[in-house]
């Protein structure tokens, strides 16, 4: 299976004019069930979830399309082999991380991408 790591400028956080102007923000969308996907973004008034029909690999040109999208990732995802990590950062990087199983140190989207662009080639 695979998941999208979806990269935006947007971002709302107070301390958003400090990061990278095209890795503001990073969600993920993950397969549920049978040609579903779930979208999971922690914004600042909680973590919105969308439900969608579609693998990943479908949807990655649409979310391309979306407005403020700097970067789409696909990367492998298998749930069986996530391995929860005792402590992580409560934002955006942190709960994409956790949902996927990304066990690389990074504290910003810009942090993230760079080390996913080195472990996956796309």
């Amino acid at each position: 299976m695979e998941a999208l790591v979806v990269f935006t400028s947007e971002n709302n956080h107070w301390l958003g004019h400090r990061l990278h102007p095209q890795f503001r923000h990073v969600y993920c969308v993950v397969p549920t069930a049978d040609k579903v996907v779930t979208e999971i973004n922690l914004t600042s008034i909680g973590i919105q979830t969308k439900s969608f029909l579609g693998t990943p690999r479908e949807l990655a040109p649409d979310y391309m399309d979306i407005e403020e999208t700097t970067e789409v990732v696909l990367i492998p995802y298998d749930p069986a082999d996530r391995h929860l990590l005792p402590y992580m950062l409560n934002n955006c990087v942190g709960l994409t991380k956790q949902l996927l199983g990304i066990r690389y140190w990074s504290l910003t989207p810009y942090q993230l991408f760079k080390q996913m662009e080195q472990h996956y080639a796309y």
